[in-house]
Formats: structure tokens, C-alpha cells, sequence
């Protein structure tokens, strides 16, 4: 066997713990053991971007078609999602998990189309910069309920 063998393993196991605990410190402080609040964090951060502005991929692909990587726009001043009851029903709010009450106020995220109920669209005002879980995006409009 090769004498450079396992010292290349144990400085290469060395480098991984050291790659790992760098990654951890950077995702910030952890939850003590006793929050029962489950507080879902972005994967990459805000701002992380591969397909836009020269990103990991580039060429731009992400910018302005409408998809979750795209800028931030704000939606125009009298935009609103429009839905049934029945397929409100389908959807759960991205916060709590709850279902949405169609008597009640609810938004959806202009750039990721999560959908949150009034509450929790407070609760991320208090506790998230009134950024959107998915997307980070500051931009929700409101939904109308249609009977038909």
C-alpha cells in the first residue's frame, strides 16, 4: 500500500469537517432545543440567483419570464389573484400549513405564488422582514374569492 495513502485520507477527512462546520456557522445562529416555531430558512440565502445576472449558469435565463429566480417586481397597483373556493380549498398557507378560510383575507406572493393567510402575512412583517418564505420577495396581492 501506498505510505501517502492514509495521510491523504485523514487531511482530506480533516478538510470535509472543516468545509462543514464553515457552511453551518454560515446559516447563521441555530433555534434553541425548547422553540417549538419551525422557521424555514432559504437553502442558498437571499439574493443566491443561478440563472440570472451572469449567476452560476450565466447566460440569464431566469430573468423576467416569470419564474421564482426572476427579479422582484412589484405587481401592479390593482392586481389580485382570482380563484374558486374549490381550488382555495386545495391550498394550504405556506406559514402555518393551515388551510385557507375564503371568508377571510387571504395573499399570495406575487413572485413564487405561495399563498398565506392574513395572519401569517403579519406574522412575517414581524419576524421576516415581511419577506415571502419561498422566494424572499417583499410583493403579495390579494385574493378574490369567485362563487362559480
Amino acid at each position: 500500500m501506498n505510505p501517502l495513502l492514509p495521510r491523504a485520507l485523514v487531511a482530506l477527512a480533516v478538510f470535509g469537517m472543516a468545509a462543514a462546520a464553515a457552511i453551518r456557522a454560515s446559516q447563521g445562529p441555530t433555534r434553541s432545543a425548547d422553540d417549538p416555531r419551525y422557521r424555514p430558512r432559504g437553502r442558498f440565502g437571499a439574493g443566491w440567483n443561478p440563472f440570472g445576472d451572469g449567476g452560476l449558469f450565466g447566460s440569464g435565463l431566469g430573468s423576467g419570464f416569470g419564474s421564482a429566480f426572476g427579479p422582484d417586481r412589484a405587481p401592479p397597483i390593482d392586481a389580485r389573484a382570482i380563484l374558486t373556493r374549490a381550488q382555495l380549498a386545495q391550498v394550504r398557507d405556506a406559514l402555518s400549513g393551515a388551510s385557507l378560510d375564503p371568508d377571510r383575507e387571504n395573499f399570495r406572493c406575487a413572485r413564487c405564488q405561495s399563498y398565506y393567510s392574513v395572519e401569517s402575512v403579519r406574522a412575517l412583517a414581524s419576524e421576516n422582514g415581511a419577506r415571502c418564505l419561498s422566494c424572499h420577495s417583499i410583493h403579495r396581492v390579494p385574493i378574490e374569492v369567485a362563487d362559480a
